[in-house]
């Protein structure tokens, strides 16, 4: 977790660690929240049902939480704290240049799951990753614009992806690296990649109502009056 900070403080980033609207945050991506929620008490819950398992210890557990949510930290570190704040000082003028941010960011977030074809994961399957991505992308963006979080935002995706790697992380029947077991289940989560993504257009419609016009003009105000 240090290099994500560590360019956080190279690109003078450091104030969106620092602002408030925790709650606020996480009010604005409750729909994803419970998702969240949903999948890791799913998960947990198959798991614990499932013959013969094997957990790993507790400091072992934790270290798999610890792991999922440094993903968390890591990626919007990058994607929301650093690109969509340097975007904000270029474009944040009018509702246009909101949108711009929002799909820029968004873009460039998407892409960059294409990179687990270097641990074997397919070209289909990592290009549905990045079409998910995208999606989440717009509402974690647009989640930043009106809430100013970032830490809300790491909590989200730290634990979405801990739900989904919960049997790699919590178990030595599934254990190990998580893009590995990805890559070895190409199949499955082919099927679970296309299946998630009939989320994507439920995320940009939420993306979109947050920016709505009058939204959109709180949000220009609140970035003059602290400039």
């Amino acid at each position: 977790m240090l290099w994500p900070y560590l360019m956080v403080v190279a690109f003078n980033q450091t104030e969106a660690l620092r602002k408030r609207g925790f709650f606020r945050t996480l009010f604005f991506g409750l729909p994803f929240l419970i998702l969240s929620i949903f999948l890791f008490v799913a998960n947990i819950s198959n798991l614990s049902q499932t013959p013969e398992i094997e957990w790993y210890p507790l400091p072992m557990i934790l270290l798999g939480i610890f792991t999922g949510f440094a993903v968390g930290f890591r990626e919007e570190s990058v994607f929301r704290g650093i690109q969509v704040n340097i975007m904000t000082d270029k474009y944040l003028k009018d509702r246009k240049g909101i949108f711009r941010i929002v799909a820029i960011s968004s873009f460039f977030f998407g892409i960059m799951h294409m990179s687990n074809m270097i641990i074997g994961a397919s070209f289909v399957l990592c290009l549905g990753q990045s079409i998910y991505a995208f999606g989440v992308g717009t509402l974690f963006a647009a989640m930043y614009l009106r809430g100013d979080s970032l830490w809300a935002l790491i909590f989200i995706h730290g634990l979405y992806d801990t739900a989904l790697s919960a049997a790699t992380l919590f178990t030595a029947t599934y254990g190990g690296d998580m893009l590995s077991s990805l890559a070895q289940n190409q199949e499955e989560s082919l099927m679970s990649i296309l299946t998630t993504n009939l989320f994507s257009p439920i995320y940009l419609a939420i993306a979109l109502f947050l920016l709505r016009k009058s939204k959109c003009e709180e949000i220009i105000k609140k970035y003059k009056s602290r400039q």
